[in-house]
């Protein structure tokens, strides 16, 4: 299996791999999926969804997932900062620049 030949490999580095952090993800619509798989004795589990690089990776492999993610991230995010930064007495160009580095990186 993939996974046994990736530690392997990763033994031969010197590296390890942690297998109770390890998750597996199956991509395109598979019902039959079980729920955990086994590998050098230890139970991996498939998940459908994970964060990787602040992107929601989904095993239907649509991006509409990520773009509900990144959009409700993005929200809260302006949220937080109603009081210190939208409402405060700064100058617009300023919170220009602040909505330009904090939000908008989120949601690109």
């Amino acid at each position: 299996m993939v996974l046994e030949t990736m530690a392997s490999e990763a033994a031969s580095l010197g590296l390890e791999v942690t297998w109770q952090k390890t998750k597996v993800q199956a991509l395109g619509c598979r019902e039959d999926m079980p729920l955990t798989i086994k590998v050098q004795g230890q139970d991996i589990m498939v998940v459908q969804e994970f964060v990787y690089l602040g992107s929601l990776i989904h095993s239907t492999t649509r991006s509409s997932c990520d773009v509900s993610h990144r959009s409700a991230v993005t929200c809260a995010a302006m949220q937080s900062l109603e009081n210190q930064i939208w409402r405060s007495r700064l100058a617009t160009s300023t919170q220009l620049k602040l909505y330009n580095t904090l939000i908008l990186p989120i949601f690109l």
